[in-house]
């Protein structure tokens, strides 16, 4: 049996009826034959292969090219790994700290502001909703999804 490692690229998430696999934005996985071929199909999914192809053509700049002209071409397998690893560090406390920030403004939201802000999560509530109920809600939904 042959596997393909895809990549979801989707902004949500993502349940295949089919497979039962759950997608978050930005995953990969590697699934057989049969099961990539049919997404595939979607603009959403993508080989793996190709998506890292097309991010090496893109511009210099994107890339941080400016930051590996830096970097001695000798460097260890076990270098380049700290140095990815330093990256993702630093990538996840600037998601952490944009969500409490947006956690602290979620705080002093009013009821029209809540209801507002649940839609970018396709959440409506109910008008007899209480504020406290809905803020509790809203940072649910900023914990297991993200800031938007």
């Amino acid at each position: 049996m042959n596997f393909v490692r895809i990549t979801y690229t989707g902004r949500k998430i993502y349940r295949d009826r089919a497979t039962g696999y759950i997608w978050q934005p930005g995953e990969e996985k590697l699934v057989s034959e049969a099961i990539a071929r049919p997404l595939l199909k979607f603009v959403e999914f993508s080989r793996t292969a190709d998506l890292k192809a097309e991010e090496a053509k893109a511009p210099a700049q994107e890339q941080g090219a400016e930051v590996c002209a830096e970097l001695p071409a000798d460097l260890s397998e076990q270098d380049v790994a700290e140095l990815e690893q330093q990256a993702l560090d630093d990538r996840a406390r600037e998601e952490d700290s944009q969500r409490e920030a947006m956690l602290i403004t979620v705080q002093g939201m009013n009821k029209a502001s809540l209801v507002e802000y649940a839609r970018k999560y396709d959440t409506t509530f109910p008008a007899t909703t209480k504020v406290d109920d809905m803020r509790i809600a809203v940072n649910g939904l900023i914990h297991q999804f993200g800031v938007r």
